[in-house]
């Protein structure tokens, strides 16, 4: 552990270690577009922060069930924490940067203290080394540094288990209750991100039960429970009201009620996927020299009884949210945005692993007084690990989504062992721009259902023309905006008549049960595309015309 002087210089790191993430990631921002759930986090934070605004401009009246109600119905299933600190930073930000960067700019802050706390326990407890290992290697973990970007929660709820793992790393050798309450408070901003913070605390506990055992932590960590369930009610006016009702409601969405979201594995489209998805799919995304170095970190524990502790909390923290998918209890996948919490520990043990190294070829070149060889033979390890990476994501950049490392043999292989192509709709961005260039005034775009808010927004803030139809399957009329009632005026056209049909390779789309193609993917066999985004000879996304 560092003296109070080394704590504190290497706390101004930390924060130069933040700034630089979350510089970073502002400025390739404008890379990557607009994904699946982000449009109803964007509306649902506006409104939020409409309600904020009425509270700060005169709070009379604002803790009214109607008032609450009309500003908090939207997006209630899931919990706002994130999305209040994005409305509020979006009422700072939009009138200075575009709308879509000012709705994900909390996030991207967010990511930068995440990257700098990360830094900074790892640093104190293995070494600057380490710790620079640990934030280099978690913003070049390629899926992870885009979901940063976004204006969704998997990031930020792995950002707040990287803060409530740190506030209990840092304080878990006084019995002082001010540390309690300080763990209750982030824990239960935690739980109110998403529901995968409830995970972090039973991680601690069994951690305290394996390696502690004092007492005082024990109680902390049940006491921080209770206090963050207060934090969890106190941040979510929408429970306010019906309280045991909403709450109810709330656990049931994630776990009984939420519509299934299948997933493409092995060739297949089901849910739950066989119990290795989640170990499969972190393999397949995580770099392999990445890889490499977290399972070296992971030996560090078992042959360095000094690091023991600290990074047996690091691999029970990467395990957890995998354990959790692999209990088959979840209905709900998208590939690896549900276990982003594994991420951030996974970059940690990888910098231990790295600092283990050099500390390896210091003890075999410590007879040579001149450090030039472990220098040398360092930098080599470190451009061995990073040079692939790099590479392999300027192959697929921007799509990052449709990064897989090495292991698998990049997209390519990942495509051929049956593994998804594709499954956020980023690439529509790609396709707005084409459609823009060939569309005629009145004619009609369809895209795979339930992403046609995509289309809405870009179409809101004059990225997809205005006299461009937006078309959907289903006939519901009038549709509305991300769900506020706001009607929006959209076409019940089928696939096979709109003018434009833009299909991203999500495969869970376009692949049954039985792996059988569906009846757009049969019908897209049958046709050449209008337009097409590939990478490493494997298309992302098509659009067609239809005459």
């Amino acid at each position: 552990m560092e003296t109070n002087s080394g704590f504190f210089s290497s706390g101004r790191r930390a924060v130069v270690v933040g700034v630089l993430a979350a510089l970073i990631l502002l400025f390739t921002a404008g890379s990557f577009g607009l994904t699946w759930d982000e449009p109803a986090y964007i509306s649902a934070s506006t409104s939020y922060a409409g309600w904020f605004r009425r509270l700060i401009v005169g709070p009379h009246g604002v803790l009214n069930r109607s008032v609450i109600e009309s500003h908090w119905q939207i997006t209630s299933e899931a919990p706002p924490f994130d999305m209040e600190i994005s409305g509020l930073v979006w009422l700072a930000a939009h009138n200075v940067v575009d709308d879509l960067l000012a709705h994900r700019l909390a996030n991207i802050l967010l990511a930068g203290l995440a990257v700098g706390l990360l830094y900074h326990m790892v640093r104190d407890e293995l070494g600057e080394v380490a710790g620079l290992g640990a934030a280099v290697l978690l913003l070049l973990m390629p899926r992870f540094f885009l979901h940063a970007h976004l204006a969704a929660l998997d990031v930020p709820v792995a950002c707040m288990t990287v803060v409530v793992t740190y506030v209990f790393w840092r304080t878990k050798e006084s019995a002082r209750v001010r540390y309690t309450v300080l763990l209750g408070i982030v824990s239960g901003l935690a739980f109110a991100t998403k529901i995968h913070g409830l995970i972090v605390l039973p991680t601690l506990l069994l951690w305290t039960l394996i390696f502690r055992r004092k007492f005082y932590l024990i109680v902390r960590i049940l006491v921080a429970a209770l206090l963050g369930g207060a934090v969890f009610v106190g941040v979510w006016p929408w429970l306010y009201y019906d309280t045991v009702e909403r709450v109810t409601a709330y656990i049931q969405f994630f776990t009984v009620s939420h519509v299934p979201i299948a997933q493409y594995f092995l060739h297949k489209t089901g849910t739950p996927p066989a119990w290795q998805f989640p170990f499969v799919m972190i393999w397949a995304v995580v770099p392999l020299g990445t890889t490499i170095l977290y399972l070296l970190g992971a030996a560090r524990t078992f042959f360095r009884r000094r690091d023991r502790a600290f990074c047996s909390l690091l691999i029970l923290s990467a395990l957890a949210p995998l354990a959790v998918l692999a209990a088959g209890g979840s209905m709900m996948f998208d590939n690896e945005r549900l276990f982003m919490p594994a991420f951030p520990f996974l970059a940690a043990l990888a910098g231990a692993g790295f600092s283990w190294l050099v500390l390896l070829l210091r003890t075999a070149f410590q007879r040579i007084r001149s450090p030039l060889p472990v220098i040398v033979l360092s930098g080599a390890a470190a451009v061995l690990v990073l040079a692939p990476t790099v590479y392999g994501m300027a192959r697929v950049y921007p799509h990052l989504l449709s990064y897989y490392s090495e292991s698998v043999g990049g997209l390519p292989g990942a495509n051929a062992m049956g593994l998804e192509t594709t499954y956020w709709s980023e690439s529509y961005r790609e396709a707005i721009d084409f459609v823009n260039e060939q569309a005629q005034p009145g004619d009609s775009v369809w895209v795979e259902p339930g992403t046609y808010d995509i289309l809405v927004y870009y179409q809101l803030h004059g990225v997809l023309r205005d006299d461009v139809t937006i078309a959907v399957t289903y006939d519901s009329n009038p549709q509305t905006i991300f769900g506020t009632g706001v009607p929006f005026p959209v076409v019940a056209v089928p696939y096979t008549q709109a003018s434009f049909v833009i299909v991203q390779y999500r495969e869970s789309f376009l692949v049954d049960a039985q792996g059988k193609p569906s009846e757009i993917l049969t019908w897209m066999s049958g046709r050449t595309p209008a337009f097409r985004v590939e990478r490493e000879g494997i298309p992302i996304l098509d659009v067609y015309r239809n005459p």
